[in-house]
């Protein structure tokens, strides 16, 4: 999560600040406004628009200079900016998808190939942090 505010590295927000701010959402068809629906749905709030975006480097910015706040991946963030950011709670944790349009060039099948290698999920639910939020599987 990311706000105006600076916070000490380490530190986390709690549901009942999340579900009390404003945010800076994301477009229905960029990736991120689903993470920010489910994470919201778990925590049981509704999140207040305060503007909507669909790149996440400008919810980020506009987080940042005090519209509301929003939540990005964490290597999105400049590092000048990291001390705005929180993790929610124990920690969210996201499966990670991949899908091509095309026919994908040899580097994309290779890095494809070693993903699907993969024993799957990489954590088990009993490994996450203690009341961590896990985004599993969505079916369309």
């Amino acid at each position: 999560m990311l706000g105006p505010a600076e916070h000490p590295p380490d530190t986390s927000a709690s549901p009942a600040e999340l579900a009390a701010a404003d945010w800076v959402l994301y477009e229905p068809e960029q990736g991120m406004s689903e993470v920010v629906d489910r994470l919201a749905g778990h925590f049981g709030f509704t999140p207040r628009a305060a503007a909507r975006t669909g790149q996440v480097s400008a919810a980020i910015l506009f987080a940042v200079e005090g519209i509301g706040v929003t939540v990005a991946p964490e290597n999105a963030v400049p590092l000048h900016w990291s001390r705005h950011a929180r993790r929610i709670g124990p920690g969210y944790f996201r499966e990670l998808v991949v899908f091509s349009r095309k026919t994908p060039s040899q580097l994309a099948e290779r890095y494809r190939d070693m993903l699907t290698s993969l024993e799957l999920p990489l954590a088990a639910e009993r490994d996450l942090p203690e009341g961590a939020v896990r985004l599993g599987n969505v079916s369309a």
